[in-house]
C-alpha cells in the first residue's frame, strides 16, 4: 500500500544524511532485486500482524561546480508491505506509519536536504547518455 508523503518522495539528499538517521529509527537498508531500499517492521498488537514500512532510494550523481559526486540519494515513494496478502491494514498501523514518514520529512528538511531541480536532472540525464 503506497503511502502519501509528499514531502518525503523526490528528496535528494546525502547518503550518509539519509542512512544514519534511518538507522537509528530502526530502519534497516537492504538491497531488493537490484534496489536499495530501506526497511522497518511494524506489528499490530491487536491483529499480532507484522507489516513493512519500505522506504526506496536510488543513488543520484550530482552535478556541483563541474566536478560530480555520487553520495546522494532519491527518496522513492514510501508504502506498506503486508506479510498476509489480501489483508486490510488497519488504520492504526497506517497513521503510524504517516507519523513516521512526516518525522523523517521534517528531519531531512532541516539537514540540508534538496529538492529536485528540473534542469539538473535533464543535465544528469543527458550526460548518462554520452
Amino acid at each position: 500500500m503506497q503511502l502519501s508523503r509528499k514531502n518525503l518522495a523526490g528528496a535528494i539528499t546525502s547518503f550518509g544524511l539519509v542512512d544514519r538517521f534511518l538507522t537509528r529509527q530502526g530502519f534497516r537498508r537492504k538491497t531488493r532485486r537490484g534496489e536499495l531500499m530501506y526497511g522497518m517492521r511494524m506489528e499490530d498488537s491487536s491483529t499480532q500482524s507484522v507489516y513493512l514500512l519500505i522506504i526506496p532510494v536510488k543513488m543520484e550523481r550530482m552535478v556541483n561546480g563541474g566536478s560530480t559526486t555520487t553520495d546522494h540519494v532519491r527518496i522513492g515513494c514510501p508504502y506498506l508491505d503486508q506479510r498476509k496478502n489480501g489483508s486490510v491494514i488497519p488504520l492504526s498501523v497506517r497513521q503510524a506509519a504517516e507519523h513516521k514518514l512526516a518525522e523523517i520529512a521534517d528531519y531531512l528538511k532541516t539537514e540540508h536536504s534538496m529538492y529536485p531541480d528540473p534542469i539538473q536532472s535533464e543535465t544528469l540525464d543527458q550526460q548518462e547518455r554520452m
